[in-house]
């Protein structure tokens, strides 16, 4: 069988394909609207920590009235982002009350916005590229932030009074922004920390937040955010290891593992609709109506896109346009999906984005296939 198969990321890897949307007039006009209220709550954010700090002793009352500050008007920006839902998930019915170190996987300059909202009191290791910024470095600042540039080691000392009334620190233990959305390696710094502190490890899980802003793009994408707090690791418990060399590589594994549960469940067709019919758009304005309503039409093929597959490849037919095979690809990247009647529209696609998911290939030749090899859907379009 003659297929084109995408050219394959490193190991484990995923293509963040939302930063391969194409522009248009309604991306750029919330971007620009989310930006401008975003400058104005900087600029009102500034003169408010100028006259609660510049006039007088900085008390603990008037710390947590800014970090309230923020709190409410990040919290309001996440619940109205244009074309973006937010949702915030608490299964274990955590409550902030006691001090943590909170690990949390990094996917966009949003993730810190959405740390914020938690508590009040949050404060949050930041990277020294944040810091270079002159507004944003005097806000952090107010808030007592610290720059990740001045080391962790160095920051326990500067983070114990805070602990000790009750505050909690975050960091982002993969040190910089993943691209492709997937969990990196873990760095020691937080469970150093957490281990010198004497404070548990809370986990926290963010999903989309890298799809709606991906790194390096400045324009807003429609999606779903959701941030969901993990169970504590309690710093007396030594299941994940006797010290922070060994919590940071258990924990670690153990917060993939979590993360990757959490995209199998929140990762189906409707979830994904958005994404594909804006990368049909790439082709031109008819390709992106034809898909739409064959989504519309057939419930965005959730029936066959979204139960679990058993095996490692699946032939999918029927699909004249290739929109299925895609949200398969999507949904299940594990499993290697091959389309057998959309090698034409799927090499279009593919010559406009860039690049396709990894797993998704499409046949280019007319040899038969060999049905015995591997099992098949059909798409009732």
């Amino acid at each position: 069988m003659n297929e084109t198969v995408q050219s394959p990321l490193p190991t484990g890897k995923r293509a963040n394909l939302y930063g391969r949307l194409p522009l248009n007039a309604w991306r750029v006009a919330c971007s620009l609207f989310s930006a401008a209220v975003y400058l104005s709550q900087l600029f009102t954010a500034v003169v408010l920590g100028y006259l609660l700090f510049s006039f007088g002793k900085k008390t603990e009352r008037k710390r947590l009235f800014f970090h309230r500050y923020i709190l409410f008007h990040y919290r309001f920006d996440l619940r109205h982002l244009p074309g973006v839902s937010y949702r915030l998930n608490n299964p274990h019915g955590e409550t902030f009350e006691r001090p943590s170190v909170i690990i949390c996987n990094h996917q966009s300059f949003l993730d810190s916005v959405t740390m914020m909202v938690l508590s009040p009191k949050i404060l949050i290791v930041t990277s020294g590229f944040v810091w270079k910024n002159k507004i944003i470095h005097k806000i952090l600042g107010f808030a007592d932030y610290y720059p990740v540039t001045q080391g962790i080691e160095h920051s326990v000392d500067f983070f114990r009074p805070f602990v000790d009334k009750g505050y909690h620190i975050v960091v982002f233990p993969e040190g910089e922004i993943s691209a492709d959305c997937t969990v990196g390696r873990f760095h020691r710094g937080a469970f150093y920390l957490a281990e010198q502190l004497g404070v548990d490890i809370l986990p926290v899980f963010n999903h989309g937040v890298g799809h709606v802003v991906p790194k390096g793009v400045f324009w807003l994408n429609r999606g779903q955010i959701t941030t969901e707090i993990g169970r504590r690791v309690a710093s007396a418990d030594m299941t994940f290891g006797t010290n922070y060399s060994e919590r940071t590589k258990n924990i670690g594994h153990r917060y993939r593992e979590c993360y990757a549960g959490i995209c199998r469940r929140i990762e189906c067709a409707a979830y994904f609709r958005h994404l594909v019919v804006g990368l049909y758009g790439c082709i031109g304005r008819s390709a992106k109506r034809r898909v739409r309503r064959l989504l519309d039409a057939n419930d965005n093929f959730s029936a066959c896109v979204d139960p679990p597959l058993s095996g490692e490849t699946l032939a999918v037919f029927g699909d004249s346009m290739g929109c299925a095979a895609l949200l398969f690809a999507l949904v299940h990247p594990h499993v290697r999906i091959v389309s057998v009647e959309a090698a034409d529209w799927l090499r279009l696609l593919a010559s406009k984005c860039g690049r396709l998911p990894e797993n998704l290939t499409f046949r280019s030749g007319e040899e038969p296939l060999n049905y015995d090899k591997y099992p098949s859907v059909t798409i009732p379009e």
